[in-house]
Order: C-alpha cells, then structure tokens, then sequence
C-alpha cells in the first residue's frame, strides 16, 4: 500500500510505503512468526541491499493498528515454557522490523527524482533466566543451552566492536557466530543508530543483575555509523548513462 503526502514546504510530492516482518531464533533456527508453516529460513546476502532472510514473509501496513495487529499476531506464536516464577518466560529471540521507502519528486517533474529507504528493527532477547523450568525434559534443556551460547555469542561481538575505535576496525568481528548476531550486523557496528534498553530487578540473583549492567556498559562503547540511505536523480542519470554505453 502506498501513502502520499499531502502537504511538503519543498514543494515535492512524497509517497511512502511500509511494511513489516516479525521472526523468531529458536534453537539457532529462524522461524516466521507471521506464517508459523514456514520454519528454518536461511540468510542470505545481497551485494546490495546486504542480509535477508529467504522467504520471509512481508505485510504492508497503512496505521497504526495495522502495526499493532500483525505484533499481536506474531506474539501469539513466539516459543515460551514456564518457570518457577514465570509463567511465559520467553524461549527465542524474536526481531520485528519495520521497513519504510519514500519517493518524491518535484511538481514538473513526472519521474521520481529520489528515494529513501529505513528500516527500523525491534529486537526481544529471549530471557536467561536461572530458576529450573517446570517439567524440565531434554527439550527445554536444549532450549536453554542454546539460548546461552547465542547470548553468550552476542556478548562476544559487542566486547569486540567495543574494543575497536572505529567501525571499519570490525572486519574481525565474528558476527557470522549465532543467527542472532548475523541479523544484527547493521545495528551493531553499522549503518544504523542504536539503542539499547537492559531490564533488571532487585529480586532476582545479583550475579544476573551485573552481568546485565556490565552488558549495557559496554554496549554504550560501540559505535555505528550511519548514513541515509537515499538514491538521487543524478545517481539515477548516472546509471541510466552507464546502461546505455554497454
């Protein structure tokens, strides 16, 4: 669906169009949440648009609600098994995202003379948590043991790009290690501005409580940068020059 903006003091027509994913790791495996029959997706790279994961499964939104229905519906299918204090305590990483181009061009202009695209992804930590799980069977055990080494793993990247002063100095930053990690290689030293929110509470074991404060601590150090992604009428011109000298 596209949207049209009314009203723009540079005299340019903008159209916009959104639209949205919602996956799941479970067990170092990519589900999509919004299409559960679609399980162990593989990610790819484009040399131009960079990551993706194959065959996930988009909905173009218009409003607000829109958004709120496809969380709602992705929500409903993310892995959980319960603990001694907490009834849904959640199973897998899950990375929603939300993706944004825009054209515009100018009043006597009927091509588009530029377009941008954004991305904005929401990532949910599958929780570490200490107390046994109910009815704990080989299953869960294998729950657990794998959402240690992908936190684990996440923690080994951000210890690198912490140490690294700047972004281009993360070539060796094994983010290739965890499904995880691979989906975050443009929020983590990359194109994107990053931000980060760690809970705690004081009732739970302080070892976990530090090991969360160390985490944001060294997450502070990590540097992206991040740039517009915008293709303009000139590159536009460029390329249609080059197309037509072959």
């Amino acid at each position: 669906m596209m949207l049209q903006e009314k009203e723009n003091p540079d005299r340019k027509h903008k159209n916009y169009q959104c639209r949205c994913s919602f996956l799941e790791i479970y067990n170092e495996q990519i589900g999509d949440l919004l299409d559960p029959t679609q399980r162990n997706l593989e990610i790819k790279d484009d040399p131009k648009s960079g990551l993706y994961v194959e065959n996930l499964s988009e909905e173009y939104v218009t409003s607000y609600e829109d958004v709120t229905q496809i969380l709602i519906k992705g929500l409903s299918s993310r892995k959980v098994g319960a603990t001694s204090v907490n009834s849904k305590s959640s199973r897998s990483h899950i990375v929603f995202t939300f993706i944004i181009e825009s054209w515009s061009k100018g009043e006597s202009s009927k091509c588009f003379s530029s377009s941008k695209t954004s991305r904005i992804t929401l990532v949910d930590l599958a929780g570490l948590d200490r107390d046994k799980l109910e009815d704990a069977g080989r299953q869960h055990v294998q729950e657990d043991k794998n959402v240690k080494k992908s936190l684990s793993q996440l923690g080994h990247v951000v210890n690198n790009l912490a140490k690294s002063s700047e972004p281009e100095n993360s070539g060796d930053t094994p983010y290739g290690s965890s499904c995880l990690t691979s989906l975050l290689r443009e929020s983590l030293g990359g194109n994107s501005k990053l931000t980060v929110i760690c809970n705690i509470s004081l009732n739970r074991h302080s070892g976990e409580i530090l090991s969360t404060l160390r985490f944001g601590q060294r997450i502070k150090s990590v540097r992206n940068d991040p740039v517009i992604n915008e293709i303009s009428e000139d590159d536009v011109n460029d390329l249609s020059d080059q197309i037509g000298q072959l």
